[in-house]
């Protein structure tokens, strides 16, 4: 299988930046990949049921296993995609709420 060669071969590869900046991408992409799933099986409350699970994953992995690299990276996917997901939500909130304000007065 190709997947478990690609895998074997950043693991055993001595160029970290790379794989850290692969590893980091992978991270986000399961991480979005978790919230679609989540969305599409519990409605809006998968989003928030997604966040949760989402930092107390990154709440046990830094303080379990802060010296695994590829860990490490991964869970700073993680995390980015957590937060752009919170940002992107609080903006949404603010310009739905700016536009029914608009169309009460």
């Amino acid at each position: 299988m190709p997947i478990q060669k690609i895998i074997r071969r950043a693991l055993q590869s001595s160029e970290t930046l790379g794989n850290r900046i692969i590893f980091f991408l992978a991270g986000v992409f399961l991480s979005a990949i978790f919230f679609l799933l989540m969305l599409k099986a519990l409605g809006s409350w998968g989003i928030y049921i997604a966040l949760g699970a989402s930092f107390t994953l990154n709440y046990w992995l830094k303080k379990h296993r802060r010296n695994k690299m590829y860990l490490n990276s991964l869970n700073n996917g993680l995390i980015t995609f957590n937060v752009f997901t919170v940002i992107v939500l609080i903006l949404i909130m603010v310009v739905f709420y700016g536009a029914a304000q608009n169309l009460l007065n």
